[in-house]
């Protein structure tokens, strides 16, 4: 078997850049990823900001492999032509003959099959990768003959582990503390209230690393966290309608930071939540964080 490609993921800002080139030049298969996620982008923990992205895709060495792995947003972004970053980072990566993974789960509602296809055809020959998973089952049947696809496939314990500290939407059971360890003795920073959003990361025994809608990697505790799910408004003010229809009648407006309860999963942009006044209607996703 010849190794073609051997990906190393999660070059950011504290990343050795002249080292990544050394070694790009030691081992030749050795491509290097970058993570790009609108939401995340600058946070710690291998997501990078935009900035850093642009210019180091600019000034690396010609001969460094790289790929470019857009998460979540960053693909709705992509294939809506909503985000004019995110189109740059790809042009750039298909200059330097680059890889484009997606990273997105299709039973979000907020691509579809077909859009996914269609941006695969035109960045052709530019090859695209998705991962292969249940929410994608439907991709590698659709897109197996065009030549610039690929599907990132896992051995089952791999996939095993991955599911096991895959990133996860939940929501607070109560008002609780965020602590820099996971542990009552590290350093209390901040208390959260009841009922926001937040995003688990790991689990380590009675502790759980989360993502706070600020972007902060803290930790809580696990039994805080409930099944409910909400979403937080991160508009200035947010119109919710009747109908998930821009045109529709008003239903309610919200301030930034409100809570609304997820009342279904998202479609075609939109989602149904509902205030805690009974009051329920449709906003658009690009309006609130928790998805």
């Amino acid at each position: 078997m010849n190794l073609t490609h051997c990906t190393l993921t999660g070059v950011d800002e504290q990343t050795d850049l002249t080292a990544v080139a050394q070694l790009a030049a030691d081992y030749p298969f050795a491509e290097f990823g970058f993570l790009y996620s609108p939401k995340r982008a600058g946070t710690p923990g291998r997501y990078p900001s935009y900035l850093f992205l642009k210019t180091t895709l600019e000034d690396l060495p010609p001969h460094v492999r790289v790929a470019l792995h857009i998460c979540g947003q960053g693909v709705v972004d992509l294939v809506h032509h909503a985000e004019p970053a995110v189109s740059e980072l790809v042009r750039l990566v298909r200059e330097r003959n680059g890889r484009i993974q997606l990273n997105f789960n299709l039973t979000h509602g907020r691509v579809t099959a077909s859009e996914i296809k269609r941006f695969v055809k035109r960045v052709a020959p530019t090859t695209v990768i998705t991962q292969q998973n249940p929410a994608n089952a439907q991709l590698p049947a659709l897109l197996w003959k065009l030549n610039n696809y690929a599907a990132l496939f896992g051995l089952p314990l791999a996939l095993a582990a991955a599911a096991a500290d895959a990133s996860d939407f939940r929501s607070l059971a109560e008002p609780a503390i965020l602590y820099d360890a996971p542990s009552k003795q590290g350093k209390p920073l901040f208390i959260i209230q009841r009922y926001t959003p937040i995003e688990t990361v790991v689990t380590i025994d009675r502790w759980v690393k989360v993502r706070e809608p600020a972007g902060s990697l803290l930790w809580l505790e696990r039994r805080q966290l409930s099944e409910k799910r909400t979403v937080i408004v991160t508009a200035a003010r947010a119109d919710i309608r009747q109908r998930p229809d821009a045109a529709a009648p008003l239903a309610f407006e919200a301030a930034k930071d409100v809570v609304l309860e997820l009342s279904d999963k998202p479609a075609d942009g939109w989602v149904k939540v509902k205030h805690r006044d009974g009051t329920g209607g449709f906003i658009r996703i690009n309006q609130v964080w928790g998805l």
